[in-house]
């Protein structure tokens, strides 16, 4: 894709990390598969990009302090605001890998069956994918993510760890 501004959009599947419980009691919670969303706004320099994103990423906890959670009255959300570059890798072919890594901050909801604790903290993401060209201004991105929190929210009494994997596919229009 030649060098300008472009907008970008992708959905798929988060795999949230095991949590880990601290400081009210140790303990951990797993999660069952969740989804991905984003969307980005960002500039193409032709091999290196950066870009604004907006994320969403939720998903259901399947235990809590080891006892199962059956009704789904326990999730997670977490809503980011990175600042993203990338690394096109330039072949010869309408595929072009890229690599790509950023900063920002997460925003964490957690909601059981009584209450919702709300907390921000910084975050950083790594992300490795591949780009298909379909048009000369759309691409059909398909990626891996894994996005962490640098620190631990701190929801009702715990301090909670974050951390996940999504598989997105997206497009990415350039103007």
């Amino acid at each position: 894709m030649a060098a300008g501004p472009y907008i970008g959009a992708a959905a798929g599947v988060s795999l949230y990390h095991d949590s880990d419980l601290s400081t009210g009691g140790a303990g951990k919670i797993e999660y069952r598969t969740g989804r991905a969303f984003s969307a980005s706004l960002g500039y193409n320099f032709d091999g290196f990009r950066f870009e604004g994103e907006a994320g969403y990423k939720h998903a259901y906890a399947d235990t809590f302090q080891g006892v199962e959670v059956r009704d789904r009255s326990m999730d997670t959300t977490i809503s980011s605001y990175m600042a993203n570059a990338y690394w096109d890798v330039k072949t010869k072919s309408a595929v072009t890998p890229f690599l790509g890594a950023g900063i920002g901050v997460l925003h964490g909801r957690m909601t059981d069956a009584y209450f919702a604790y709300n907390d921000h903290v910084p975050g950083y993401q790594f992300s490795a994918g591949t780009g298909i060209k379909i048009t000369n201004n759309l691409n059909l991105d398909l990626s891996y993510r894994y996005q962490k929190a640098a620190k631990d929210f701190f929801i009702g009494i715990y301090d909670v760890s974050y951390a996940s994997s999504s598989f997105l596919a997206g497009a990415r229009y350039n103007f």
